[in-house]
């Protein structure tokens, strides 16, 4: 433990981000600032849904997130991010490191190294301090399926407990970035991006399998509303150590997902939303491929001066196959299917803080419903 502390610190030393305008050091075009984030929690304290696949949770006890910004000039920028999550052991890592050339190609900029995820919208404000109406992050960014990471799932085996653990896929991952590059031109109010990152869009996991191909359209039609659709296409399945032998070579193998998204305020209200089908192509499931739907809509009320209410509903569901591998057994959905509806109550108390009380609750559907909760209270404040 005293070494991940001293580790902690050392990179607290060096590294750090770019967010709004706070900061502990700055510099000529440099810029060193961070949140740090308190958080206790009470019900069903010790449940797992929200850890990802790196083992850290958005509920954990303490977490440090620093970030650096450089401007060398207009034209090229650096961004990194680090986090420090105390949850499982979690060593420091770095979560988002890339450099950002505005008019790389006349009209055309890039962002290129470890860059947010090319589709949807929540990647590119996942980031940002108090941009999150809630403690959670959205079901489809982080959930674990029961589908496993090797593609050896079958149909008799696949439909695993409520509480998946690691190597389960995820419909899309935003815990960490994938190495990669995205180029964005911006006719406005369209905009416009292609993007080409090693690994998959559930996660950075299958880096030797291919790389993830995407695109992102979006029209900004006024300052208060933005929409948007955006599809990745990668190879998902992940070399095993244990050697599963596939039918055909990991490459034959994609992940297909498709989204659409939309940001829209008015008055003290701000709201986000997106939505995702994706597609698994399953060597060993007798219908070939498997699929899941989620979606979820974030909402934010300025009620008074430093108060607001935040909320989030999300909902995922999977696609029916036969539970057994010969195709004679009843269809069911090859996970279980869930809604979740998390809310908070948040007190700003100075700019670079605030204080949030939080409920989620998921709700599992099946012949044995079941309910999972959560309270927590929770301090976070930038510097």
């Amino acid at each position: 433990m005293k070494r991940w502390i001293i580790t902690g610190l050392l990179l607290l030393a060096t590294v750090g981000i770019a967010t709004a305008d706070y900061g502990i050091m700055e510099g000529p075009g440099l810029r060193i600032a961070g949140d740090l984030t308190t958080t206790f929690r009470a019900l069903d304290r010790n449940a797992t849904l929200n850890t990802n696949s790196h083992g850290d949770d958005p509920f954990d006890p303490i977490r440090v997130r620093m970030f650096l910004l450089k401007d060398w000039d207009s034209t090229v920028k650096m961004n990194v991010e680090f986090l420090w999550d105390n949850g499982n052991n979690v060593p420091p890592r770095i979560q988002g490191a890339y450099f950002t050339f505005t008019h790389f190609l006349g009209p055309i900029s890039a962002k290129v190294g470890l860059i947010p995820s090319t589709i949807g919208n929540y990647g590119q404000r996942s980031t940002y301090f108090n941009l999150n109406p809630v403690i959670g992050v959205p079901a489809f960014w982080h959930y674990r399926t029961s589908m496993n990471i090797n593609g050896s799932s079958t149909n008799s085996n696949i439909k695993t407990g409520y509480e998946n653990s690691y190597p389960g896929t995820n419909l899309a991952y935003d815990a960490c970035w994938c190495s990669g590059v995205e180029f964005i031109y911006n006719p406005q109010p369209w905009k416009i991006s292609l993007g080409v990152a090693k690994g998959a869009t559930d996660g950075p996991f299958s880096v030797n399998n291919g790389y993830m191909k995407s695109i992102r359209i979006s029209e900004q039609l006024n300052p208060s509303f933005l929409y948007g659709i955006s599809y990745a296409n990668s190879n998902w399945i992940k070399d095993d150590p244990q050697h599963v032998t596939l039918p055909k070579n990991t490459l034959d193998y994609y992940q297909n997902a498709y989204n659409a998204f939309f940001e829209y305020s008015f008055g003290h209200w701000e709201f986000y939303g997106e939505g995702i089908y994706s597609r698994w192509d399953a060597p060993f499931i007798r219908e070939g491929s498997v699929n899941a739907t989620s979606g979820y809509v974030d909402g934010k009320w300025s009620f008074i001066p430093g108060w607001y209410w935040g909320f989030r509903v999300d909902r995922m569901q999977f696609n029916k196959i036969s539970m057994s591998n010969d195709g004679t057994g009843p269809s069911e959905p090859w996970a279980y299917d869930f809604s979740r509806f998390e809310t908070s109550i948040n007190w700003r108390v100075m700019r670079e803080g605030f204080i949030r009380l939080d409920y989620q609750g998921t709700h599992f559907e099946d012949e044995d419903p079941m309910n999972i909760q959560m309270m927590a209270l929770s301090f976070q404040f930038a510097f």
